[in-house]
């Protein structure tokens, strides 16, 4: 078996190896390997669940290239495993056959078939299914959300809320970090924390808003707290009972991901994109109603 584990992993899951997981093609006992390596290889296991991370729908213009002649392997290989996408085809060769069946009068149809062939395409963009996906919140939110603290020090003592990102996944790696201004605050320091606790970003600001000057690392858990400047002494956000501002910033191939959705998408569909992705504050915006989900 250590044999096989070799030739399964050197020292990280082979390309091979991997697209044979994927496809649910390993061997009984090859499966125990891979699944030993998962539960302690952070590394292989965001290549994974990268890799199978749901495909895009075909756009428009690779439906109607794929009608006009052969589709790209990539988008041929798409329409073999997406009926939503083989259904959008079906309605654009359906518009097309209309199109062209349509009555002509010779003397108008370079008017009134223009015209035609306009409300067709609007009507296919505007009726065409919009294949929401399923909304499968990730259980990496959990790990950002963890339980409220106990109370200690003056409850008359000023408060103050930080904002975003808390509890939630985030695509940049240099993220705007907001908290609510405190009255008679004449400054604000913000420090950012490791895993490990350790300081890795630091800056004082007159703003309730800080941007990074320097990327922030990826794919691990960062915290962050601020101190507002006041005559009467330093006041902290967050304190308890407030949890404490935890959030993580997506892993490179997700990142791109997102912004390949955000080219194609908008609205309730991005939104839901969003959510899947674990980014929990641009799901809100985008779509509000998702406030009402079990987060």
């Amino acid at each position: 078996m250590d044999k096989e584990r070799v030739q399964l992993m050197n020292p990280h899951l082979t390309p091979e190896t991997a697209a044979r997981y994927r496809a649910k093609a390993l061997a009984p006992d090859e499966l125990l390997a891979v699944c030993d390596h998962l539960d302690v290889c952070p590394s292989c296991r965001r290549e994974l669940e990268a890799a199978m991370l749901p495909p895009l729908h075909a756009t428009y213009e690779e439906l109607t290239a794929a009608l006009d002649r052969a589709p790209s392997p990539e988008t041929g290989r798409h329409l073999e495993t997406c009926p939503a996408c083989r259904g959008d085809l079906d309605q654009l060769r359906m518009a097309r056959q209309n199109i062209a069946a349509a009555p002509r009068r010779r003397v108008w149809w370079p008017v009134w078939g223009v015209a035609f062939a306009g409300a067709m395409a609007a009507a296919f963009f505007l009726l065409r299914p919009t294949s929401l996906p399923e909304l499968r919140i990730p259980p990496a939110l959990a790990e950002l959300r963890p339980p409220a603290g106990v109370l200690l020090g003056e409850s008359d003592a000023p408060r103050f809320r930080v904002l975003d990102p808390v509890a939630t996944l985030v695509p940049t790696d240099r993220p705007a970090f907001r908290w609510e201004a405190l009255a008679g605050a004449t400054g604000y320091r913000i420090d950012v924390f490791d895993p490990e606790f350790a300081p890795i970003a630091s800056a004082e600001t007159a703003a309730p808003e800080w941007t990074p000057s320097e990327p922030l690392p990826r794919d691990v858990i960062l915290r962050w707290r601020v101190v507002a400047r006041t005559p009467a002494g330093d006041v902290a956000a967050p304190v308890p009972p407030a949890p404490e501002a935890r959030f993580r910033i997506l892993a490179a191939p997700a990142a791109s991901r997102w912004e390949a959705l955000r080219a194609r998408h908008s609205g309730t569909r991005l939104a839901i994109e969003a959510a899947n992705l674990g980014l929990r504050q641009e799901a809100l915006r985008l779509d509000p109603t998702l406030r009402d989900l079990r987060w």
